[in-house]
């Protein structure tokens, strides 16, 4: 049997796209993603031999787990070529709008298997597919993409996964038990009480910090935790520091009997009582404490070099990139964004800890989705754009939020000549409330490319306008690589003094802007 069949080939690179809205202008076929299609997600060959029963585990971790028999095809061995979509930089890049019919959804991930060479492939059996998530969303279904005009996906047939139901109602009983004697006196699942709230941990904390937290949380305050066996001398956790700065000066109980199974139906528990809880409405406090240690670097290497222009009047060229604060204010409200500040292209890591399962017969795209009608949290409101400067023509439409993972296709409003909407005729949605996103425009026409974006914050009624600019492709590449609102880079490039000292005491004074609020950067962020 094969465990683990690693990629023949990848090719590709990833394009990194965040928290984005955007709009793609009308030079071809209205309704075609021309500027992106599925054909430019990374793409992965894998060998197999149909005659064994293989686990095939891919780059972003999906498992495909075919039974010896399941598929029949001219050779015995064969090459399947996957694509795969879990974030929203993927489905945008792959132009995979989240829509079944004229109904939005939001996506739990999107994966396309087919056969290297196009040929056909027959299942005798069905082939079980697990793909990675974060969190397992109640409600999510499985839809079947259907490739239509433009080569735009639609989802149809919508059917129920294997694991819908994976919390079973004993692991809830029991979690719900272990956190009502254990944790329940301090903790809340969304709300501050004398120590943070626990929904979500599990999917913002590492395991391993988790189990040695809360076997033993002193230790790790002072230092010489002994929960790994180890009798040797450890220093102190910054962030276990902090939370004890942060929470008055009191130290959690340890829980030394609480085994990982224990933990594990908490948050299952903690999960089935938040599943109707989006993710940004329980703050990240570890978030703040990484933003705040940014901060501090940032302005300590930012101090470093103004000494050594003052002291030398002389040259210092240099390159700072940090992370920006996770709840820094977008730049369409609060603070302006600073001079010299972008942001960093790296996309965020999530552990993946569970999966969505079901199994398929057919090759093609597959899609884990729920309507947004069924999400309780979502309001209706109203959302209206148009586009300005540069170019005059047809736009098609799309709009993206990224946590909520919505990747929509727009059209113009009943009677007007140009104002679009997503949803309805009338700029009516429904939408999460105080979510981010940008709008972004690509238009090309016989000579020129154009480009425009925009910063901006759901709410009850958003009026957004972008305005067009002249830009060459590579611009294009370079601006949309920078959108991610959980990272920035301090570019200096700095030659002679008198200037370059102004530069960084203003570029100091603004990035205090982005601290993030409500929490102390000096316990333990150092």
């Amino acid at each position: 049997m094969s465990l683990l069949i690693r990629p023949a080939m990848k090719c590709l690179s990833a394009f990194c796209l965040f928290c984005t809205i955007f709009l793609i202008c009308g030079c071809s076929q209205r309704g075609e993603i021309a500027f992106f299609n599925s054909n430019d997600l990374n793409v992965a060959e894998y060998e197999i031999n149909t005659g064994e029963d293989t686990v095939l585990t891919t780059a972003k971790g999906a498992m495909i787990s075919i039974p010896k028999g399941a598929l029949s095809a001219s050779s015995r061995v064969i090459k399947l070529k996957i694509r795969e979509a879990y974030t929203i930089a993927d489905m945008i890049k792959g132009g995979l709008v989240t829509r079944s019919g004229k109904e939005p959804l939001s996506s739990g991930g999107m994966i396309e298997i087919t056969t290297a060479d196009g040929g056909n492939l027959a299942f005798a059996k069905p082939v079980l597919v697990s793909l990675p998530t974060d969190r397992i969303v109640p409600g999510m279904q499985l839809f079947k993409g259907v490739r239509g005009a433009g080569g735009i996906v639609n989802w149809v047939d919508p059917g129920p996964l294997i694991n819908a139901a994976d919390n079973s109602q004993a692991q809830v009983a029991a979690g719900k038990l272990l956190y009502n004697n254990n944790c329940a006196a301090c903790h809340h699942p969304t709300q501050e009480r004398t120590g943070p709230p626990l929904a979500f941990l599990n999917q913002r904390r590492d395991k391993t910090w988790l189990m040695r937290y809360i076997h033993n949380p002193s230790d790790m305050i002072a230092g010489s935790d002994i929960s790994t066996g180890d009798t040797g001398s450890f220093p102190p956790d910054p962030y276990a520091r902090c939370l004890y700065e942060h929470y008055n000066k009191t130290s959690m109980t340890s829980f030394p009997d609480l085994s990982e199974e224990d933990v594990d139906n908490i948050f299952r528990y903690l999960d089935d009582e938040t599943k109707d809880v989006p993710l940004s409405a329980v703050r990240d406090n570890k978030a703040a404490f990484d933003s705040c240690r940014t901060y501090n670097r940032l302005i300590a290497e930012m101090k470093k070099k103004r000494d050594i222009l003052v002291a030398n009047n002389g040259k210092a060229v240099n390159t700072v990139m940090s992370e920006r604060p996770a709840d820094a204010p977008d730049e369409s409200g609060g603070l302006p964004k600073p001079e010299g500040m972008v942001a960093f292209s790296a996309e965020a890591q999530t552990q993946k800890t569970e999966y969505y399962q079901f199994n398929i017969r057919t090759t093609g795209w597959y899609n884990v989705d729920i309507l947004i009608s069924s999400r309780p949290w979502f309001r209706n409101s109203e959302l209206i754009t148009t586009v300005s400067g540069g170019y005059s023509g047809d736009y098609n439409l799309f709009m993206v939020l990224p946590e909520s993972k919505i990747f929509l296709n727009g059209g113009k409003l009943a009677g007007e000549r140009d104002k679009y909407g997503f949803y309805t005729n009338d700029g009516n949605i429904l939408l999460p409330p105080s979510e981010k996103g940008i709008v972004f425009a690509v238009c090309q026409d016989a000579e020129k490319l154009y480009f425009g974006d925009i910063h901006f914050t759901t709410a009850a009624r958003v009026m957004l306008n972008v305005m067009m600019r002249p830009v060459s492709r590579r611009e294009i590449d370079s601006i949309v690589s920078t959108y991610q609102l959980q990272g920035v880079t301090f570019d200096l490039d700095m030659s002679k003094n008198a200037n370059e000292i102004g530069k960084i005491d203003s570029l100091m004074q603004k990035a205090r802007g982005w601290l993030p609020t409500d929490w102390n950067c000096d316990c333990g962020s150092r």
